[in-house]
């Protein structure tokens, strides 16, 4: 059980009950979800650097602020049932969800630099090689930095 994929939102709390994605995200959504659901591993969540909205906390950009767990998706249910909304404008900015339940919510100030993390591969990245992809969903982890995730997180305590 670990960090198997990586995706962004703007906003995370220990509350979160659904991840949703824009458009485009939908074929690595149902992806993921095939390969995590049920099976006890994790999507680490990331606010962006750049990120400008209004619901993002400053002090959570840039960082991986925490992990959820995907539950299967209710019988009679699909991806746009877990649809998200806009909450500055009320507008449905993200049309395709799935159900989760949040296993880590660190403080922010606590929370690890994704490009700290991505540093530490051999050979490092640079932060935009990576967010670069989050246009198009969510992105599997390779090996390596599953590895150095898993270990930034295990200093964290669980919620579930």
């Amino acid at each position: 059980m670990g960090f198997k994929w990586i995706d962004t939102l703007f906003w995370f709390n220990p509350k979160l009950e659904r991840i949703a994605v824009v458009p485009q995200g939908l074929a690595n959504l149902k992806t993921m979800a095939d390969d995590l659901e049920g099976t006890g591993d994790l999507l680490a969540v990331y606010v962006p650097a750049g990120a400008d909205h209004p619901m993002v906390i400053s002090e959570t950009r840039g960082r991986v602020v925490g992990a959820v767990r995907l539950v299967r998706m209710p019988h009679g249910k699909t991806t746009a049932d877990y649809a998200d909304k806009d909450p500055a404008t009320g507008e449905v900015r993200w049309p395709h969800g799935w159900p989760c339940e949040v296993v880590y919510c660190p403080p922010p100030n606590q929370c690890p630099l994704l490009s700290d993390l991505l540093a530490k591969l051999d050979p490092p990245k640079r932060l935009d090689e990576l967010t670069i992809r989050f246009r198009a969903g969510p992105i599997h982890l390779n090996s390596r930095l599953a590895a150095i995730l898993d270990d930034a997180f295990s200093a964290f305590e669980r919620l579930r």
